[in-house]
């Protein structure tokens, strides 16, 4: 008879109990990712390529000349770069000039045309890869 003790309490403790909604599977494209709404901080993702950018960006080769600016060092030590910041004294638009320099006979230029007046990072990944935030 010391059984029935045991199952009148876990009966209590039952009946004290919340029956929770069964959990409704919803297809999403977060399959074994968390979704955003779930994330506590921050992450940092990617999206498409903004096409307006395209527009905006100039990639062209041009003779060796000496360098307009401060030079940065890649990884490797053999190629650099030098950014041209825009004269923002003047009216727009303000374009950004980075001279690349990979021991060939001529250097490449990356432009950054019309990006607005504010602070940009120009920094080597590798020396194949080049980070720029404009």
């Amino acid at each position: 008879m010391k059984i029935k003790p045991a199952i009148a309490c876990f009966l209590l403790f039952l009946g004290g109990c919340e029956i929770a909604p069964p959990v409704k599977e919803v297809a999403s494209r977060h399959e074994f990712h968390t979704t955003p709404d779930k994330w506590e901080k921050p992450r940092i993702f990617h999206s498409q390529f903004n096409d307006r950018w395209s527009e905006r960006i100039s990639v062209s080769r041009i003779p060796l000349t000496k360098a307009s600016g401060e030079k940065k060092f890649s990884s490797n030590g053999a190629y650099w770069l030098a950014v041209s910041e825009p004269e923002t004294m003047k009216p727009r638009p303000y374009n950004l000039k980075i001279d690349i320099f990979n021991e060939r006979d001529y250097m490449i230029r990356l432009e950054l045309l019309d990006i607005g007046n504010y602070i940009r990072q120009v920094e080597w990944i590798n020396e194949k890869l080049v980070f720029v935030s404009a």
